[in-house]
């Protein structure tokens, strides 16, 4: 047995305990614990399986959230908005009172995320422009139909796993997260599914390191703009002047997205879903920035997302608001 199944095996046997501890906003339901998110929110659209049959107890999933499940340890890197496994397994074993293992004195840890970077970089640059390929296609189908940034790529194989350990390939955007110096610090991988009346993104994962970092989106000037997914920032990115633009990649880590030390405020863009969850890191982030003096201002979009604003209600119509918010 891996060092991650034993870990998450012994969550298991301890699964309600982890469940307090780590989604304490939340409550037994009968043979589950229930929550809003893996952000500790308040709700009911997270389970986590306390008592079943072998297997099934320490599985949990977020109906609210596609692709949102896993194991216990899974829901650590989630809930503490770790960028890699191996930052959760340190975590469960502080929590489980195990042996660190990966915190001896060769430093195993920041040895797996090296390696994790340098994959991440392999992968990018074994990836092509975006014209022409499935990736442009649902760029298209989410009204972003104008010069894709050289930020983001495309690769037509890239591989992943499955909640069950297997491997699996397909065609997929690869955007480059990186530092305020450039440097590469890992990619964002979104695949893409041809199969329907519209291209879908299936699933998205992060390869390397994330937090604190974002994807750049383009555009120059003394303010910054960050926002959570990718189609939000591309959204509206283009028009605003004197910004430049970030994907975060996520709410947690947009709350912890760290902006350019020259810039001299930043503008955030919302996500409005159903649990709130988007603002909350959308304040936190803005507290942040107050606190250390930075002008910081939230940016809401009409509907769910500035993408459904884009595609439903216009690109001149928001265009029109996102400049009456500005002002």
């Amino acid at each position: 047995m891996s060092r991650a199944k034993e870990i998450a095996a012994r969550l298991a046997g301890r699964a309600e305990e982890t469940a307090r501890a780590y989604l304490s906003n939340g409550r037994r339901c009968g043979a589950y614990w229930i929550a809003g998110d893996v952000r500790n929110a308040r709700g009911k659209s997270l389970w986590v399986c306390l008592s079943g049959p072998p297997g099934a107890v320490g599985r949990w999933r977020d109906e609210a959230e596609a692709g949102a499940h896993g194991d216990l340890l899974d829901l650590i890197r989630m809930a503490r908005g770790f960028d890699t496994i191996a930052e959760a397994m340190i975590e469960a074993e502080r929590f489980l009172g195990m042996p660190a293992r990966l915190t001896s004195g060769d430093d195993a840890g920041a040895a797996l995320q090296g390696d994790r970077i340098a994959a991440a970089r392999r992968l990018y640059e074994c990836s092509h422009p975006v014209t022409g390929t499935p990736g442009e296609a649902y760029l298209k189908a989410r009204g972003l139909a104008s010069p894709v940034p050289d930020a983001i790529r495309f690769h037509p194989n890239a591989m992943y796993r499955d909640e069950h350990g297997a491997r699996h390939s397909g065609p997929a955007l690869i955007a480059a997260i990186t530092d305020h110096a450039g440097a590469l610090q890992g990619v964002h991988r979104s695949w893409i599914d041809m199969r329907g009346r519209e291209p879908i993104v299936l699933r998205r994962r992060i390869l390397g390191k994330a937090r604190g970092h974002g994807v750049f989106l383009g555009g120059r000037g003394r303010n910054a703009l960050a926002g959570e997914g990718l189609e939000t920032v591309l959204s509206i990115c283009g028009m605003i002047e004197g910004v430049r633009c970030y994907a975060a990649l996520s709410a947690v880590k947009l709350a912890s997205w760290t902006w350019p030390a020259d810039a001299s405020g930043i503008f955030i863009a919302v996500d409005r879903d159903r649990h709130g969850a988007g603002e909350q890191a959308a304040r936190r982030l803005a507290a942040r920035a107050h606190a250390h003096g930075t002008a910081a201002r939230l940016l809401f979009p009409r509907l769910g997302d500035f993408n459904d604003d884009l595609r439903i209600v216009g690109a001149a119509a928001l265009a029109s608001a996102l400049a009456k918010s500005m002002r």
